[in-house]
């Protein structure tokens, strides 16, 4: 649960611990007439245009709220990103030359990528770069080959060639892909029926428990993303918490992770 927290934090869409509320199902409302904070500790993004942000105490009773906030089309590209996976493409054939005829593509690939294809008749022979992109329209397209090759209808992955693969965050967005994938975006009824809405919570009810048993989707989560949100500074920090020797925060035995705008500016 502290991963999921510590994620929310990273990308803005959880809010500190002081202004922690009772009610899970209620997003995060200013008090009327709370005092203005003074000078932010780290700077964080905004969240997602029309979503506010959830409270800690919120996320930790009903982890699916934060989950509906994130979409399986982000993590994928995450993902793909990660794993420097420049574009996916369905079909491609050469017919024993540099000319690879691609269809079904998910980007544009870029000059300098590795291919590397599966399936189909016959298969790129390692190392094939692309030499030269052509034009691409509705995932269709051309590239240029470094070298001559022969296949048919197969499928044609196009990698980046450096840096090497962030597999860390990869093996945390292939973790977040699966627990996108269950049921949790089923909302409640928008009309009368009060029998349903109570079963509605029911399902909730349910579903928030089996992903925080001892056995459920969330273990292997925490476990796959923890590498990506504890740095060793932080690990460090939070074995000064635990021991004492560091003043906790009051919420989280995790520091807050710096906003994304801040690690992103430093680029």
């Amino acid at each position: 649960m502290r991963t999921l927290l510590a994620i929310a934090l990273a990308c803005g869409l959880s809010a500190g611990p002081a202004f922690a509320q009772s009610d899970p199902l209620h997003l995060l409302k200013k008090p009327a007439g709370a005092a203005a904070k003074t000078a932010p500790v780290a700077a964080k993004p905004a969240p997602a245009t029309g979503k506010k942000q959830l409270t800690q105490s919120a996320v930790a009773a009903n982890p699916i709220l934060l989950l509906q906030q994130f979409t399986m089309q982000d993590a994928q590209n995450a993902w793909n990103d990660a794993m420097r996976i420049d574009a996916t493409c369905t079909s491609g054939s050469a017919a024993g030359s540099t000319a690879l005829t691609l269809s079904g593509c998910s980007a544009v690939p870029h000059l300098g990528s590795v291919l590397t294809s599966v399936g189909g008749t016959g298969a790129l022979l390692a190392p094939v770069t692309i030499s030269a992109v052509g034009t691409f329209a509705s995932g269709a397209g051309s590239v240029t080959m470094n070298t001559a090759q022969t296949i048919a209808g197969a499928s044609v992955t196009a990698t980046f060639s450096s840096p090497a693969p962030d597999t860390t965050a990869a093996m945390c967005y292939a973790e977040l892909i699966t627990l996108l994938s269950t049921p949790i975006n089923d909302p409640f009824p928008t009309s009368p029926g009060l029998l349903l809405a109570l079963q509605k919570a029911r399902d909730v009810q349910a579903m928030v428990a089996n992903l925080q048993s001892p056995t459920g989707a969330l273990v292997q989560f925490n476990q796959a993303c923890a590498p990506l949100v504890l740095s060793v500074q932080n690990t460090l920090i939070a074995l000064g918490i635990a021991t004492g020797a560091v003043v906790g925060t009051g919420g989280l035995s995790l520091p807050a992770l710096p906003g994304l705008g801040v690690l992103l500016g430093g680029l």
